[in-house]
């Protein structure tokens, strides 16, 4: 993953349009900022653009990983927004937070769906 300057679009040639609407965990690079993003478009093969500036400066040798399970409920839901689709590992967890990023049933919108899913990574660029 690069990036040409400070900015929303981060060029990556594995970029698919099934991509829109996932979140990508970029992990490191230079001038990154470490965190979770929202996909919100793709050119494919070209490009994709995130919900706010994931670097900056110019993106160099960007790392991340997108698709797969979160191991946590509440970090899962402290990413959550309307519409989501949240995948949680499968485990037993026992809440006991108060927190709203753990006590997820309490936000304002609803969580359509919650399931188990399988990881996949993102090519490493």
């Amino acid at each position: 993953m690069t990036s040409s300057s400070a900015s929303t679009t981060v060029l990556c040639t594995s970029a698919a349009k099934s991509w829109v609407g996932n979140n990508i965990q970029i992990t490191g690079g230079t001038f990154s900022v470490a965190g979770v993003y929202n996909i919100s478009s793709v050119t494919a093969g070209t490009s994709f653009v995130v919900d706010r500036n994931p670097d900056t400066g110019a993106l160099l040798a960007g790392t991340g990983g997108l698709g797969g399970a979160f191991a946590s409920p509440g970090f899962t839901s402290s990413l959550a927004v309307p519409g989501s689709f949240i995948w949680i590992k499968s485990g037993t967890y026992l809440i006991t937070s108060t927190t709203n990023n753990i006590k997820w049933w309490d936000h304002s919108y609803s969580i359509e769906h919650i399931s188990a899913k399988s990881s996949h990574c993102m090519d490493r660029v």
